[in-house]
């Protein structure tokens, strides 16, 4: 019975060394063949850098924090067109969204539609002009409000 089990356990170890050589092969030869392809002129060659020459336009960003006690700063006040980014520098997951609660229906663009985990982020352009409040959707009693001037 020990020579069976030894016989298997051996059988194993020979068939993962041999899978291994065989993947690191087909590796190694599709790696080469790209190389001699693109030498060749087959593939068509890297893409040229981007043209930095152009003006780029970056939209103006306003950051609202959310902590263990809400949201800061509430309210804030942006021009059309801002990227508003929510922080979460909590202990807890947090969910913005339009107010008003559950439905979300004032600025549905808003609602993150998903729980945004602590040191991570949810970002939006906000484009309509008004006044939009808004809650963190997994605890009501925390909420904020934007602004939005021309």
């Amino acid at each position: 019975m020990k020579e069976k089990n030894i016989f298997i356990i051996i059988l194993v170890v020979a068939l993962i060394g041999i899978g291994v050589v065989g993947y690191r092969t087909y590796v190694m030869d599709t790696v080469t063949e790209v190389a001699q392809n693109r030498d060749a002129g087959v593939l068509p060659p890297p893409p040229a850098p981007a043209d930095t020459s152009a003006p780029v336009v970056v939209a103006p960003s306003a950051i609202i924090t959310y902590g263990d006690n809400g949201f800061s700063p509430k309210p804030i006040t942006v021009t059309a067109g801002t990227n508003i980014v929510f922080m979460n520098e909590s202990g807890a997951d947090m969910w913005p969204a339009s107010a008003p609660h559950p439905t979300h229906t004032d600025y549905p663009e808003l609602d993150a539609k998903k729980p945004i985990k602590p040191l991570n982020s949810y970002a939006f352009v906000i484009t309509r002009v008004g006044t939009w409040k808004y809650h963190n959707h997994l605890n009501p009693t925390h909420f904020g409000s934007i602004i939005v001037t021309e």
